[in-house]
């Protein structure tokens, strides 16, 4: 069962958001409502999929500005009726790093109407993103003088099946051969900041690069796979790139990215 929390002083927000879900989502989502900051957090709720958050709380008389820091969910929707308040707490979040850019919404709530047809289309993408299913495959790339592999993970990663996915990416990785390697994040829509760094990918893609099996480039635009590569020390070990056009881009123009001799 999925989670929806709306923290907002009044009932509109959440009449609103349920009449713009995915109606055909429904029976899996189970939707609270806090109408206090204090009353979320007697809950203790965990595995919080996203949190529509108000940008004054009455009730409390604090801002959700304020408590970005004490939240924690895979999705994040600023929702006041100000757009700008909401882009002002959307902002904050990703520049205090505590969600990456593609997690974080920031939308209008509509007081004259139930209808929001823009908060419609943001429930679809975060619905579709997190039901999709994960998967790992890997393909080589030859151009010129470069032999490249390429190990590509796809889908949606969830904190309490992580450890189960990230056995079949090691093995995936067993397969490639000793050359240079891509690991292409870029169409992970959710992983956790630990995920990758506990299933041994990042370590295992150090190993390779120390034993000289050729570079080693990981590309994703998500923040929180850079911030965890920082965090774990293996950005010394291993490119950091947006995209696999990027990796390739480093082999055939900076010498010190060309595969051994015996490959060549």
């Amino acid at each position: 069962m999925r989670t929806a929390v709306i923290i907002d002083d009044k009932n509109h927000a959440i009449a609103q958001i349920k009449y713009e879900f995915p109606k055909r989502e429904w029976s899996n989502w189970n939707f609270v409502h806090f109408d206090t900051f204090e009353a979320f957090k007697k809950q203790n709720l965990d595995q919080i999929d996203v949190i529509f958050l108000d940008f004054f709380l009455s009730k409390d008389r604090i801002y959700g500005l304020d408590i970005l820091t004490d939240i924690r969910s895979r999705f994040l929707v600023c929702f006041s009726s100000k757009k700008k308040m909401s882009d002002a707490m959307a902002k904050a979040a990703i520049e205090k790093g505590l969600y990456a850019r593609q997690r974080v919404y920031s939308i209008q709530k509509l007081k004259e109407s139930i209808e929001n047809p823009k908060l419609g289309d943001v429930l679809t993408k975060i619905v579709s993103s997190i039901e999709t299913p994960f998967g790992v495959d890997t393909f080589t790339i030859t151009t010129g003088v470069l032999i490249v592999d390429v190990l590509v993970l796809n889908g949606t990663v969830q904190e309490p099946t992580a450890e189960e996915l990230w056995v079949e990416v090691d093995e995936k990785l067993d397969r490639t051969s000793p050359r240079s390697l891509i690991i292409d994040f870029t169409e992970v829509t959710w992983l956790y900041e630990a995920g990758a760094s506990r299933g041994g990918i990042f370590e295992r893609a150090k190993e390779r690069a120390q034993r000289g099996f050729g570079s080693v480039f990981v590309c994703n635009r998500d923040d929180d796979v850079y911030q965890s590569f920082i965090l774990t020390g293996e950005s010394s070990f291993i490119k950091l790139v947006k995209t696999v056009r990027q990796a390739l881009d480093y082999l055939r123009e900076d010498s010190t990215f060309r595969l051994p001799s015996n490959e060549t």
